[in-house]
């Protein structure tokens, strides 16, 4: 299963975007989220990949992207067959693979991805990314969006194979 984001970050920055799998519904860095693997980007170009629950097994790779203030595009694959995860970026069409199938070690005895999360700092909102803590609304118009989507696009569909051959 694959996880991507495009993000743009301040430039710099110490705030973070944060992307992973988990059991539950929690945030990542609590054990209870049964979380693993997940990463952690910084606007300052720094990636954490974590292969653990929580802030367990980090790997810290500085330098992973040019944070410049520019958008770029990070992904997170986890092959549960194999536990291991690839982690990299994209950024003017050229892929930056940072880990390849790299190994989980998980403090779990299975993790079962009920969950793809997403957390961000929360001092984010002094860059504009939400107006308040209160300003969640955009994330309801992506939800919807792809909802009506998938359902005018199953409604394609349903009319295609209703119709005579």
């Amino acid at each position: 299963m694959t996880a991507s984001a495009m993000v743009q970050l301040p430039t710099g920055s110490g705030e973070s975007f944060d992307m992973g799998f988990g059991t539950s519904n929690q945030f990542l860095t609590v054990t209870t989220s049964g979380s693993g693997p997940w990463i952690q980007v910084f606007g300052n170009g720094t990636i954490n990949f974590y292969g653990g629950v929580a802030l367990n097994n980090q790997v810290y790779m500085p330098n992973a992207f040019t944070g410049d203030g520019s958008p770029v595009q990070v992904f997170l694959s986890y092959d549960a067959f194999h536990v291991t995860a690839s982690v990299g970026t994209v950024r003017g069409g050229v892929t930056n693979l940072i880990l390849n199938q790299w190994p989980v070690t998980n403090t779990l005895n299975a993790i079962t991805a009920k969950h793809m999360l997403l957390q961000f700092s929360t001092n984010l909102a002094e860059y504009g990314f939400m107006k308040s803590k209160q300003d969640v609304g955009w994330f309801d118009k992506v939800v919807a969006a792809i909802h009506r989507h998938w359902r005018n696009k199953n409604a394609r569909k349903r009319t295609r194979q209703a119709q005579p051959a």
